[in-house]
């Protein structure tokens, strides 16, 4: 198990505010079956311990505490989206960018639903930035809607113009796996 890597470090105990953004922890796919779309997220909170993090996601009328392992045993937290509750383990591993800058990688798998999240979370000196993805990913998302139209000749003909439109597709990806960034890192507070 690698240790936390000391540059990320200076973010231990840390809310970063976030760009306005319509991410969230709940898969876009899940959003849509369950009409319950994510009001995104305003700051995110950083608790680093030896074996594990906490991450903490705030949005509008929302927090939500995310317990990962680093040590490759997943942390059990509920996840609540729109009121709805949802049970997750995470883990997460360290990496390193091309740039050299320290990624943490996390999988978070929603126990009562097919879809896992993933998410990257790039740390730079003064800034961090999110990328989001699914399991199963946003191609699959697009043969699910597709498929469901499959047995109406008209919806399916708009179907097949909307996935060859690379407009919708590249306005889709911002969706379904957007990348967010945080403002400024305030100061580390005072350890006493």
């Amino acid at each position: 198990m690698p240790p936390i890597p000391p540059e990320v470090l200076a973010y231990d105990g840390v809310t970063v505010p976030m760009e306005r953004n319509r991410a969230g922890l709940l898969p876009f796919v899940q959003q849509i079956t369950h009409n319950n779309y994510s009001p995104g997220i305003t700051s995110l909170h950083f608790s680093f311990q030896t074996n594990s993090c906490t991450l903490t996601f705030k949005g509008p009328g929302e927090e939500n505490r995310l317990l990962v392992g680093l040590d490759g045993k997943p942390r059990r937290s509920v996840v609540s989206v729109g009121g709805e509750h949802y049970p997750v383990a995470a883990t997460g591993v360290w990496k390193y960018q091309k740039a050299n800058l320290p990624v943490l990688c996390l999988t978070v798998s929603f126990l009562e639903l097919p879809n896992s999240r993933l998410l990257d979370i790039v740390f730079r000196p003064t800034t961090v930035s999110l990328r989001f993805d699914e399991r199963p990913g946003r191609n699959d998302c697009l043969s699910i809607l597709a498929g469901l139209t499959s047995s109406r000749s008209l919806d399916k003909l708009v179907v097949d113009l909307t996935m060859k439109n690379q407009q919708f597709l590249n306005a889709f990806a911002r969706v379904a796996t957007p990348i967010i960034r945080s403002k400024a890192r305030p100061s580390a507070p005072a350890k006493t």
